[in-house]
């Protein structure tokens, strides 16, 4: 026990090694950033459920530890025991295959890793095989030389035991049910984070960008005029699901608490009486707390609370890497498995495998999916890289259209398995994205009309401002499958859609009965004159602008936020009604006329002309038709009349 002993001290001494790498070199935070936040951690984050969570971590860690400690004390012994060396050296001459085999593991599977290294995989390959035998051979050495004939059987199961608990969890459960036809349609919504429809019109080396996809919307009714209500994840998928705008369904923000937000009038609990199966799949939930009590009977996804922000920042270490993908890690670290957040480890393929195995095949399907992959930071393992020409782009642009190419692969890989699996022999289909992103040197500045007048407009993520018009248009497909085809006529349609017309559409194409009045109107029924509204996420600079700085959000928690007794991180309610009045409102019609209320502009509102993307200050001279945008300002004051947040009241009463 005493060699044991000493091999478990010398993996404790690796392991600080890497967390010394990984807070030098920035992966996590920085040794000054935690003196800063440290008051404000204990303060506002000292309850059970986030430390038991943190806790759990660090006891899968020891369990890492105590493990390979055993491979490296059992080579170590059967070293001694032929080469007759000191058991000092014994242990660090065994150390170091079972350390090579993991940094190159870590480096060939996760080379975006902060431990990775260049290496040449077929070199990389034949040192793992060596390293495998090396060690494989002194422990049975060990074993036959002090006649262990336990240790013995016990390699077996292990070789046996890590071809199955240790490999990547991609593949489809083989005891799962395929889809059985039913008398009702499927109804899939998938939707892609932060996808610009612009974006589709990208090439990279000459080819389309999002081959799949594109294929898709040749083939679907693409409504090529639509817009997000509110540009943040939460907020845009409580309103797919209600069919309502976040004033009436009440998420207006992310991370908003329950009891605000009106849970019981969802599609999903009348798809539910009616029968259905409702799944709900999001591979990164740190913004966004849809769960079981949003009337869905199964959540695939990361484990939800505010410990993944600590633990994501702290979990790039090659051990954790190695096993974060395997049965053994989908239970040691939940906060890791299948988490777009954790771009290190994440693979979407794997996401998609726990998507489908969720589905059982009794009954019609309610499936709601979202990728996450395309949201900041534009990262992945899997990734490519892509180089542009334009100099005026952004280095983050190229690593968006990496990520859009790589989540066009994950969504050919769903479809394919939806498909195998039956669920797409009769299905209704929707694709869509959450909110466009807004990018400087590709998006151009909204011209202004008016010499005499000046506004900062031009601002770039999602969620910060109304008049960059691409963080609010969005994609929206429409797509119906019969034994496995899409049926129906390929069209475009460009009347004025939003993301609360899906539910409408839904209860449209069946015998649903909604208990709820929804804001939407029927994709198949738009008319041709119609307004919808729009509004912005409250501003604050670790959740703005996309540029998510996971730890900034804990160090601002007593400013902003706070966690529950489930360890799940909410916005602080009295701080609600400000972020309200901090808001921007606005709506369009369908004379691509946009009327604007920003906060900050308190003598004037926003005239836009969507088409020439020009604007002008309401209280001069503009040349578009006068009744047009007074009656768009009417149907905006009219909209928040009874939001005692709308504090522009006195704009309403314009002459």
């Amino acid at each position: 026990m005493k060699q044991y002993g000493r091999c478990v001290g010398l993996m404790v001494m690796v392991w600080a090694a890497w967390y010394a790498l990984l807070i030098g070199s920035g992966g996590a935070v920085s040794v000054e950033t935690i003196n800063v936040s440290f008051l404000r951690l204990t303060e506002n984050f000292a309850n059970w459920h986030l430390l038991g969570d943190i806790l759990y971590f660090l006891f899968s860690q020891v369990l890492l530890i105590l493990f390979l400690s055993i491979i490296i004390f059992w080579i170590s012994v059967g070293l001694e025991e032929s080469l007759k060396i000191k058991h000092w050296v014994s242990i660090l001459a065994a150390s170091v295959p079972v350390l090579m085999v993991i940094h190159l593991l870590n480096s060939l599977l996760y080379p975006v890793s902060i431990t990775a290294i260049s290496v040449e995989i077929l070199s990389a390959q034949s040192i793992l095989i060596i390293s495998c035998v090396f060690s494989l051979l002194f422990i049975l050495l060990a074993a036959l030389r002090r006649k262990l004939i336990l240790l013995q059987i016990a390699l077996v199961g292990l070789a046996l035991g890590s071809v199955y608990f240790l490999q990547p969890q991609t593949g489809v459960a083989h005891f799962e049910k395929k889809g059985v036809p039913t008398d009702q349609p499927n109804i899939i919504i998938l939707g892609i984070d932060a996808l610009r429809p612009a974006a589709l019109s990208e090439s990279v080396d000459g080819e389309t960008l999002m081959p799949f996809l594109t294929s898709l919307l040749n083939e679907a009714t693409l409504y090529d005029n639509a817009y997000t209500p509110v540009a943040r994840t939460h907020a845009a998928w409580v309103s797919i699901l209600s069919g309502r705008y976040p004033l009436n369904n009440g998420a207006r923000f992310n991370l908003m608490k329950d009891s605000y937000i009106d849970k019981e009038n969802l599609i999903t609990h009348a798809l539910k009486k009616d029968g259905y199966q409702t799944i709900w799949g999001l591979d990164e939930r740190r913004f966004n707390n849809i769960d079981s009590t949003y009337g869905f009977d199964k959540v695939v996804g990361p484990e939800v609370g505010a410990a993944d922000f600590i633990i994501t920042k702290f979990s790039d270490l090659p051990a954790i890497n190695i096993f974060a993908n395997t049965r053994v890690g989908k239970f040691l670290f939940p906060y890791i498995y299948i988490n777009r957040g954790n771009f290190v480890t994440y693979v979407p393929y794997q996401f998609n495998a726990e998507l489908i195995n969720a589905l059982s095949g009794e009954s019609p399907v309610f499936l709601a999916a979202h990728f996450c992959l395309p949201h900041y930071p534009f990262v992945n393992n899997m990734m490519r890289r892509i180089e542009l020409e334009d100099p005026d782009a952004p280095k983050t642009y190229p690593n968006y259209l990496s990520m859009l190419e790589l989540v066009d692969r994950q969504l050919d890989d769903l479809v394919k398995r939806l498909k195998k699996r039956g669920y797409l022999e009769d299905a209704i289909v929707y694709i869509l994205s959450d909110h466009g992103e807004g990018f400087p040197g590709i998006d151009k500045p909204m011209a202004n009309g008016n010499p005499y007048a000046s506004f900062e407009s031009n601002l770039f993520g999602h969620g910060t401002s109304l008049l960059t018009q691409t963080q609010y248009k969005i994609l929206l497909a429409r797509l119906e499958f019969k034994e496995g085809r899409i049926v129906g006529e390929a069209k475009k349609n460009s009347r004025l859609a939003s993301l609360i017309d899906i539910v409408p559409d839904i209860v449209s194409s069946s015998d649903l009965n909604l208990n709820f009045q929804t804001d939407g109107v029927a994709l198949m029924e738009l008319p041709k004159q119609r307004h919808v509204i729009l509004e912005s996420s409250y501003s604050n600079e670790a959740v703005s602008a996309s540029r998510i700085n996971q730890l900034a959000v804990l160090q601002q928690s007593a400013d902003a936020y706070e966690v529950d007794d489930q360890g799940r991180l909410f916005l602080q309610e009295n701080l609600y009604s400000a972020f309200s009045q901090a808001k921007q409102r606005a709506v369009i019609s369908s004379d691509d006329v946009m009327v604007a209320l920003y906060p900050e502009e308190k003598e004037s509102a926003f005239v836009v002309d969507l088409e020439s993307h020009v604007w002008w200050p309401s209280n001069a001279f503009v040349p578009i038709d006068k009744k047009v945008w007074k009656d768009n300002l009417s149907f905006l004051c009219d909209f928040y009349k009874d939001d005692m947040t709308f504090a522009h009241r006195e704009l309403c009463d314009i002459n």
